[in-house]
């Protein structure tokens, strides 16, 4: 299969965006972590960070809740034993 242009791209896009969201459960892996915390090295603004958290959420593989202004993250049970 020969792919180019749009195609390609998306799937180039699909692919970075599973990649970020291996590297936040990687993070969360050795515990709870502020937003403030994962911003600088998964090289995301705080609305992008929160997107693709909440995509995490929804299978249950993350969970979240506020603290102050700062948002918190940690890994759900199932998220635990997937990443074991």
């Amino acid at each position: 299969i020969h792919l180019t242009g749009p195609g390609l791209n998306a799937i180039l896009q699909k692919i970075f965006v599973f990649w970020k969201q291996l590297a936040i459960l990687e993070q969360l892996r050795s515990g709870e972590k502020c937003a403030c915390v994962l911003l600088g090295p998964m090289d995301l603004t705080q609305s992008r960070l929160s997107y693709r958290v909440i995509i995490l959420c929804d299978p249950r593989l993350a969970a979240s809740w506020q603290e102050g202004k700062w948002t918190h993250y940690c890994l759900c049970e199932a998220g635990r034993e997937e990443n074991a």
